[in-house]
């Protein structure tokens, strides 16, 4: 299914307009490269975002893939399984869990639910009947959320964009008040986000963790920039799929540095 959102991406990239005015030259890796290093992410633009996916989104899946893989968080699932995705863009955790189910012959039917702010990931999705979206703003505490119901939760790089813009408080208490009160006892949540101590990552493990069983911290990056504790190494670092350009954008063939945190609910 990801080659389709691949095609996808790719057809209507060709076809859209540049965001930016007409003295300013179109270049979305530079804009991306601008977000994640000089200031906060904006996810505002479709064109940048069908780029995004051309140009990450296989060494995105593959960086879940390899958590999947040495976690084994679905090896001894069966059934329905149910996943709520926050900030979930254009889906990289769902294209990862299917097709490590797949390659296993794991006898897991999921069901997914993807909520995101930014309607510009649009174009980058495909509709299927197993996968759900809605629009939603993490921080609004006005619209709380619920965890009941769902197997797993994932953070898929979503608290260092809120992070950096400052808002993060209300995004933490949305988090700490659905864990608490309506997280299924068995369900994990999953932070996966840059592995920096200056894009979030500390505030949000010592916020959640007295509020929930941390169980274990993987890393992908060797050496590692470890906090204090035993970390796991991801020692895979490989693309899941063929390298294939589409114009002059040449797909990331090696996995980002990045951290996935598991917690579960105290009982």
């Amino acid at each position: 299914m990801f080659n389709q959102v691949l095609t996808q991406c790719w057809s209507h990239y060709q076809q859209m307009l540049c965001c930016h005015e007409q003295k300013q030259s179109c270049n979305c890796y530079n804009c991306l490269n601008e977000g994640f290093y000089n200031h906060a992410d904006e996810y505002d633009c479709e064109k940048k975002m069908t780029f995004y996916v051309l140009n990450y989104g296989k060494s995105y899946i593959s960086e879940i893939y390899h958590y999947l893989k040495n976690s084994r968080i679905l090896d001894n699932i069966t059934g329905q399984f149910k996943v709520l995705s926050l900030g979930c863009g254009f889906c990289p955790d769902y294209y990862a869990i299917s097709k490590y189910i797949f390659d296993l012959g794991l006898n897991i039917q999921i069901d997914y639910a993807g909520i995101d702010i930014s309607t510009a990931w649009d174009k980058t999705r495909v509709r299927h009947k197993n996968i759900h979206y809605s629009q939603m703003d993490l921080t609004d505490l006005s619209n709380p959320l619920s965890f009941q119901g769902y197997n797993l939760i994932m953070l898929n790089k979503v608290f260092s964009t809120i992070f950096v813009h400052n808002n993060h408080i209300p995004f933490l208490q949305n988090i700490v008040n659905a864990s608490t009160t309506s997280m299924e006892n068995e369900a994990v949540l999953v932070f996966n986000d840059v592995n920096s101590y200056y894009m979030g990552r500390d505030v949000f493990d010592g916020t959640i963790a007295h509020h929930a069983n941390s169980m274990r911290k993987y890393y992908t990056d060797n050496p590692p920039f470890a906090g204090n504790g035993q970390w796991i190494q991801i020692p895979e670092i490989d693309v899941i799929y063929p390298f294939i350009c589409y114009g002059n954008i040449s797909p990331l063939n090696v996995l980002a540095k990045s951290v996935f945190f598991e917690y579960r609910r105290k009982v």
